[in-house]
C-alpha cells in the first residue's frame, strides 16, 4: 500500500489529496506531516506490525495518522472518539498498545499510554520540497497487517480483526473500484471504525483522487446532504445501509448526478434502491456485502431497475481470486439454486484471524477439504464462515441475502428466518422498512414486527395489527449498522445511559413492552390525540410539557436526566424530517460541566414505574386488533 501511495504521490504531487473544512492539502503535503509523525514512532521504537491506535473522527488528521502509521511499519487500530472510556481502555490492553495517536483535546482519555498528539503533524508549519522525490519508508509487503478493527464479540467484548494489506489491494483491483481515476472525489461519511472506510480513504489516495470529508451535521441530514454532494462535486460515495435508507426516505434524489454509489453494512431495502433509481440516480448504483473478517466487501451488485423487481436485492457475486461457498450445517458444499446456505469466503481477502482469540478462529476460520467442495481431492482451502445465510439465485453465481444464522428462531415448533419475514413485509406498499424479533409472552414465544410506514403516520396506527409496533427510526450503533435490540420500556436509552458507564449512548425510539395490564391510560398519557387517533407522534418539546404538567407520571422524577440541553448530547432525535442525530456521548460525561443537573441514576423501583406505564399503553394500543380512528 505505501509502495502505491508513494508512486501516486510522485506522479501528481500537487495534486488535492484530501479537503476537510477550510483545509486543503496536497499529495506531497499529507506525506510530509505523516512523516512528522513517523518520526515520533520511530523515536519511541514502534516494532514491525505493531498496534498503534488512532483515536480521531474521520477526516484530514484521520487519514494523516493513517499514512504514518503504515510508513513506520505499524498497524493503525482506528477507533471512534464516541466510544466509551472503559471500552476504549480495555480494547487498547486487549491488543497490548503502547502507543495512541490522538488529539490535545483527547489526550486525557488516553493518558496511561504513549500519546502522539496529532497536532504536532498537522498543525506546525513546515516546508515542502518541490523538487525531492518522496521515498518509501518502511516498505511493507502486502502480507502486512495494515489495520485492526473491532467488531462485537459473544462475550461481551469485541474481537479485534486483523485486516491484511493484500485484502485492501484486492479490493482496489476490481470493479468498481477500478472504474475510478484522479478526476474522483470521494465523500467521507463512515466512521473510522468500521472497515468501509478503507474504501473510502485508500481507495481514492491510490487512484490519485480526492477525499472530501462532510461534517456530521450534513450527514445525518437528508436535504443538506443532497445540497452539499452537489456544491462540492462529489462524484463518489460508500455508505452504510442504515444510513442509506434514512437519506432515500427523506431525499431520494440526494445522489443524483454522483457516478458511484456504493451501499453496504446489511441488507439493503428494495424500496430505497427502486426510490432513488427512479427519482434520482447516479450513474452506478452498487450493493456491496462483506464482513470485516473478509475486508470491506466481498461481493459486488450493480443495481438497475430490473433488479429492483426482484423479491431482494441480489448481493452480486464474488469478484477477482476471492470465492464464495454456500455450505449446509454438515459443511456440505450447496449448488441448486433456492437452497439456503451459509456463506462461506475463501480468497485473498481473508482476515489472519481474531487477535489473541485461538478459541474464535477455530470456530470461525476453517480448513476444509475441497473434495467435499466439489473441486480438486486432495487439498484443504481455508474459509471464513460469516454465519449469514443466502440462497444461488442462479448458475451465473448471484446470491441473495437471506439473513443472519443466529436470527433463526424456532416458533410453534418451525424454524423461522426472522430476515425473511422482514423482506416479505417490506414487500407491502404500505412498509418501508422492518425489523421482526422474537418476544417471550409468558411461556410463549411471539414474533412484533417494527415498521417505518410508508404512508400517513396517523392512518398507519388506524391499520395497526397486533404484534406491529410503529417507530420512526431503527436505533444504531455509531458505524451505523442496524443494532437488533428488544426495546421493552420507556426508552433503551434510558437503560442503557442512565444505569451503564459503558454505555454507547444511541437513541432509541418509545415503544411498549410485551407484558400489558388491563388499566386506561388516556388520563395520564400525553400521546393520545382526542381529537382523532389514539396515538400521534408529537414534538419533543410538546412531549416534555406534557411530562412536566402530568403529576405521578412515571417519568416524572426523571425530567434532570430528560431534558435540555443533556437529552440533545445523549439520547435526543433532532433533525430535518426527523431525520436523527447521533451523539454517542454517556449521561455522567455530559452532566460533568453542568452541576445545576442532578444526575438520577435508574434504579428498580423507578423501572419498574416505566414498564407499568408503557404496558398500560401498550394494552390500550395493541390488544384489540386493528384501531380504528375516534367518531367525532
Amino acid at each position: 500500500m505505501e509502495h502505491r501511495l508513494v508512486q501516486r504521490a510522485n506522479a501528481v504531487p500537487n495534486a488535492t489529496a484530501v479537503v476537510d473544512g477550510d483545509a486543503s492539502i496536497s499529495y506531497r503535503e499529507l506525506i510530509a506531516r505523516a512523516d512528522i509523525l513517523v518520526e515520533k514512532l520511530h523515536g519511541r521504537s514502534i516494532k514491525l506490525a505493531e498496534p498503534v491506535c488512532i483515536l480521531l473522527d474521520s477526516g484530514y488528521q484521520q487519514i494523516v495518522s493513517q499514512v504514518a502509521v503504515l510508513r513506520a511499519g505499524g498497524t493503525c487500530v482506528p477507533i471512534d472518539p464516541s466510544m466509551p472510556s472503559s471500552r476504549l481502555l480495555a480494547m487498547l490492553h486487549d491488543i497490548n498498545s503502547r502507543f495512541v495517536i490522538t488529539s490535545r483535546a483527547l489526550a486525557d482519555r488516553v493518558s496511561d499510554f504513549g500519546v502522539i498528539q496529532v497536532e504536532e503533524g498537522t498543525a506546525q508549519n513546515i516546508t515542502l520540497s518541490e523538487t525531492s522525490p518522496i521515498r518509501i519508508q518502511a516498505g511493507c509487503p502486502e502480507t502486512h497487517r495494515s489495520h485492526i478493527f473491532f467488531t462485537s464479540g459473544s462475550t461481551g467484548l469485541p474481537k479485534p480483526i486483523q485486516v491484511l494489506a493484500r485484502g485492501i489491494l484486492h479490493v482496489l483491483a476490481s470493479e468498481p473500484a477500478t472504474l475510478l481515476d484522479s478526476s474522483d472525489r470521494m465523500a467521507g461519511v463512515i466512521s473510522p471504525g468500521f472497515d468501509f472506510s478503507l474504501f473510502g480513504i485508500w481507495t481514492s489516495l491510490l487512484v490519485g483522487g480526492t477525499v472530501i470529508q462532510i461534517p456530521k451535521v450534513i450527514v445525518t441530514d437528508p436535504f443538506a446532504l443532497s445540497d452539499y454532494l452537489k456544491n462540492n462535486k462529489i462524484t463518489v460515495v460508500i455508505i452504510p445501509t442504515a444510513l442509506f435508507n434514512v437519506i432515500v426516505l427523506d431525499a431520494p434524489i440526494a445522489f443524483r448526478g454522483l457516478r458511484h454509489v456504493l451501499v453496504g453494512g446489511e441488507a439493503v431495502n428494495v424500496k430505497a434502491m427502486k426510490k432513488v433509481l427512479i427519482n434520482g440516480p447516479p450513474g452506478n448504483l452498487w450493493n456491496v456485502y462483506g464482513p470485516t473478517e473478509a475486508t470491506i466487501f466481498v461481493t459486488v451488485c450493480r443495481v438497475d431497475l430490473a433488479e429492483t423487481q426482484h423479491p431482494r436485492i441480489s448481493i452480486g457475486r464474488a469478484f477477482g481470486e476471492s470465492k464464495i461457498y454456500l455450505l449446509d450445517e454438515q459443511l456440505r458444499n450447496i449448488t441448486s439454486t433456492h437452497q439456503t446456505g451459509e456463506i462461506c469466503v475463501a480468497g485473498p481477502q481473508l482476515s489472519s484471524g481474531y487477535l489473541n482469540r485461538p478459541e474464535e478462529n477455530g470456530k470461525q476460520f476453517i480448513h476444509v477439504n475441497t473434495a467435499t467442495l466439489g473441486e480438486e481431492v486432495g487439498k484443504y482451502i481455508r474459509l471464513y464462515r460469516t454465519g449469514d445465510l443466502a440462497q444461488w439465485r442462479d448458475s451465473s453465481g448471484m446470491l441473495d441475502y437471506i439473513g443472519r444464522a443466529d436470527k433463526q428462531v424456532k416458533c410453534s415448533g418451525h424454524r423461522v428466518e426472522l430476515g425473511d419475514i422482514e423482506r416479505t413485509l417490506e414487500r407491502n406498499a404500505q412498509v418501508e422498512s422492518c425489523v421482526v424479533i422474537q418476544h417471550k409472552q409468558g411461556d410463549s414465544e411471539v414474533l412484533a414486527a417494527y415498521v417505518v410506514p410508508t404512508i400517513d403516520q396517523d392512518d398507519f396506527f388506524a391499520r395497526l395489527v397486533v404484534g406491529c409496533i410503529q417507530t420512526r427510526q431503527f436505533p444504531h450503533l455509531p458505524n451505523q449498522r442496524l443494532e437488533y435490540v428488544t426495546v421493552d420500556f420507556v426508552s433503551s436509552a434510558i437503560l442503557h445511559i442512565a444505569s451503564k458507564s459503558e454505555s454507547l449512548g444511541r437513541s432509541y425510539h418509545l415503544v411498549s413492552p410485551d407484558v400489558a395490564q388491563s388499566v386506561s391510560i388516556e388520563e395520564t398519557c400525553g400521546l393520545i390525540n382526542q381529537a382523532g387517533y389514539p396515538v400521534k407522534q408529537v414534538p419533543y418539546q410538546e412531549w416534555m410539557e406534557t411530562i412536566q404538567k402530568s403529576p405521578g407520571n412515571p417519568l416524572e422524577s426523571m425530567i434532570p436526566v430528560l431534558q435540555e440541553p443533556v437529552l440533545e448530547n445523549v439520547t435526543r432525535i433532532e433533525g430535518r424530517m426527523y431525520t436523527p442525530v447521533f451523539e454517542a456521548k454517556n449521561t455522567v460525561e455530559a452532566l460533568a460541566d453542568r452541576p445545576d443537573i442532578k444526575y438520577v441514576p435508574l434504579d428498580h423501583e423507578l423501572l419498574q414505574r416505566c414498564i407499568d406505564f408503557w404496558s398500560c399503553l401498550k394494552n390500550h394500543i395493541f390488544t384489540h386488533g386493528c384501531i380504528q380512528p375516534k367518531s367525532n
